[in-house]
């Protein structure tokens, strides 16, 4: 009897779980397409007047505000999904962690399976075809944008899924075929306008192989689909969507540097532009993906193919339409890629000229291309740098007119936090720390801005998680960094478990005994001092087997002591920017004394310590004044303390 083929399956949970585990919120664009969702349920309407404190992206008619028309539709979509989630689930972060999941996640999962599926009829070689598309799923803006609550994910899942299918169609005729092509094609141009490039390659493609049957079919079908689900969202609005325009206070009231100049200049900076975006390290898609040039190549070396054909025509006619986007006045993205990320859509379309190479050359000519594309994703797993806008005017305008790097965020940024950090979970530190299910890069107590996070540990507030106390010996802790690489490894491992097993000539408990010693080597710590709640992240002194500065980020703080014996030990506590207020400090749920501070103050503290397990609270008396009211500056309002065990 013939073994069954799971590849697809274990494809599926690859790239489920990994996307999967590495969601978090970055920017207003989450926040935009999470209140448009929200809105709807709410009002009944995609009005945004209620919400334009937590949505950037908006346009502005009659007296309101409205999201643009491309998330309206991606709202529609996830609607009936989000109505499902609002009476399984209470927890908005948890609502929003689902949302992102199944927008983003599941789609880029789906996507690498039917490339899976289109790689292996197209290069004929199974294991090729496996190793190709898990290579092609970590190497590309793929997989960066199937961890954030965009569109984007859906857009490439149903326009190469249409493409799939046309190509089925040119190698069958079967009707079915065109019918699923245009179903998915219609879905696609509602998300994205790149979408109508295709919808005319189509067809000229059946004009060129004479279907007029099938081009009148197909050209109906598009049409049908279209107008049904664009009347309905006109009356749902209850207006043209395309009756809009930008807010008038963007040019009047909010104003970002650097913005995009006007003048004689513009060409210059219009150039400019378009290399930092395809070239630059600042945000330069062919620099972090450089596997994507050997498209090009395969799409050169075999351009009979009508698949490669169509791939080739669709990628170059949409680089010619990406000056418009990049002419943007933030054309940089903040901590996105911009324009950019808009190109995502296009990623698939080059995994077709990528086969093309893979088929004629040797493909050890181009792992190592796509080990960079990889490490390169692997780092951008910290959160993103935003540099750009931080620059003066006159410090942009100066780089921009001589074509120089604005940012170098892949060494100066993401590489030290990699080093330091590992990659970052956000889904599960939040699990770790909060015991909430929560994906947003902010803490609520820390500055929107990420550079103003504490160093050292910018997505979470410890090193180190409290787990158990173990009698006469300490405090059981859990280091984080390097953790989420950790358990995605292990998850990979028992996912392709008889592919390794077979190649490495082991046994299945001693790799399982291997990773448990990993585990306990580099993740688990006996110490006597932990934190407990409202702590930035300290960072853990290897050298002096003690914790660096820590720093309160609420008004009630908790630490934990670890004693073998009854004893009397002394604290030393050095307290900053408090504020004028009153600290008062608890050991055990007892009160041991009262402080006034002023502004800088050391407080030595006696604490009679029982045997075992000790929990010294900090809380502050009278108005605690947090961070968010002051927007900018971290260390004003935190309470910095040095905890030294004397």
């Amino acid at each position: 009897m013939r073994k069954k083929d799971f590849t697809d399956v274990k494809l599926f949970f690859t790239f489920f779980f990994i996307s999967s585990f590495f969601i978090y919120w970055t920017s207003w664009n989450e926040e935009t397409n999470f209140y448009v969702l929200f809105s709807f349920f709410k009002n009944k309407n995609f009005i945004l007047d209620d919400f334009i404190n937590k949505t950037g992206d908006r346009v502005y008619r009659d007296g309101h505000y409205y999201p643009p028309s491309n998330k309206i539709f991606f709202a529609s979509i996830l609607s009936f999904f989000y109505a499902i989630l609002k009476n399984l689930l209470i927890n908005e972060n948890s609502i929003k962690a689902v949302l992102t999941i199944f927008s983003s996640s599941l789609p880029f999962s789906l996507l690498m399976v039917i490339m899976y599926k289109f790689s292996k009829s197209f290069i004929g070689n199974r294991k090729r075809a496996i190793l190709v598309s898990l290579l092609l799923g970590f190497s590309t803006l793929l997989f960066q944008q199937s961890r954030f609550f965009t569109s984007h994910s859906l857009e490439a899942f149903f326009l190469f899924l249409s493409f799939y299918f046309f190509i089925q169609f040119l190698r069958d005729n079967k009707i079915i075929n065109i019918t699923f092509s245009s179903i998915f094609l219609t879905t696609s141009l509602f998300l994205t306008p790149i979408a109508r490039i295709i919808l005319i390659l189509y067809m000229l493609s059946l004009l060129t192989y004479r279907k007029w049957y099938i081009l009148f079919t197909f050209s109906s079908l598009i049409f049908l689909i279209y107008a049904i689900f664009f009347s309905s969202l006109l009356n749902l609005m209850g207006a043209s969507l395309w009756q809009s325009r930008i807010l008038p206070e963007l040019n009047e009231k909010e104003v970002f540097l650097p913005f995009y100049p006007l003048g004689w200049k513009e060409k210059l900076f219009y150039f400019s532009t378009i290399l930092q975006l395809l070239f630059f390290p600042s945000k330069g898609l062919f620099f972090y993906y450089p596997i994507l040039i050997f498209s090009f190549l395969g799409f050169l070396s075999n351009f009979r193919k009508i698949e490669n054909i169509l791939s080739l025509i669709f990628i170059l006619s949409t680089f010619f339409l990406f000056p418009f986007y990049s002419g943007s006045f933030w054309w940089f993205g903040w901590i996105s890629y911009g324009p950019v990320r808009i190109l995502t859509i296009l990623m698939p379309f080059f995994f077709v000229g990528l086969l093309s190479s893979v088929k004629k050359f040797n493909i050890k000519i181009l792992l190592p291309f796509f080990f960079i594309s990889i490490f390169n994703n692997f780092l951008l797993l910290q959160y993103g740098e935003d540099k750009i806008s931080t620059l003066s005017w006159e410090e942009f305008s100066y780089k921009m007119e001589h074509f120089q790097v604005l940012s170098n965020p892949l060494f100066e940024h993401y590489l030290p936090l990699t080093l330091i950090n590992g990659p970052r979970s956000v889904l599960l530190e939040n699990l770790l720390i909060n015991k909430e299910i929560n994906i947003d890069l902010k803490h609520p107590f820390n500055p929107i801005t990420p550079e103003f996070i504490p160093p050292g540990s910018p997505l979470v507030k410890k090193f180190e998680v409290y787990l158990f106390t173990l009698p006469q010996i300490g405090f059981v802790v859990l280091r984080l960094p390097w953790l989420s690489l950790f358990i995605a490894i292990v998850f990979l491992i028992l996912i392709w478990k008889d592919e390794i097993l077979s190649k490495i000539k082991i046994k299945g408990w001693v790799l399982f005994l291997m990773l448990t010693l990993v585990f306990l080597v580099f993740f688990i710590r006996i110490r006597d001092f932990a934190y407990g709640d409202n702590w930035c992240a300290p960072q853990w002194n290897e050298n002096e087997k003690r914790i660096d500065e820590g720093r309160w980020i609420g008004e009630n703080a908790t630490f934990f002591l670890f004693s073998k014996e009854k004893s009397i030990k002394i604290l030393r506590l050095k307290v900053e920017s408090f504020q004028n207020q009153t600290l008062e400090i608890y050991s055990n749920r007892k009160f041991v004394g009262s402080y006034s501070i002023e502004k800088n103050k050391v407080i030595i503290q006696p604490f009679e310590l029982k045997e075992g397990f000790n929990e010294i609270m900090l809380r502050t008396k009278g108005n605690f004044i947090k961070p968010w009211s002051i927007g900018i500056n971290c260390d004003i309002d935190n309470i910095s303390l040095k905890v030294l065990i004397l």
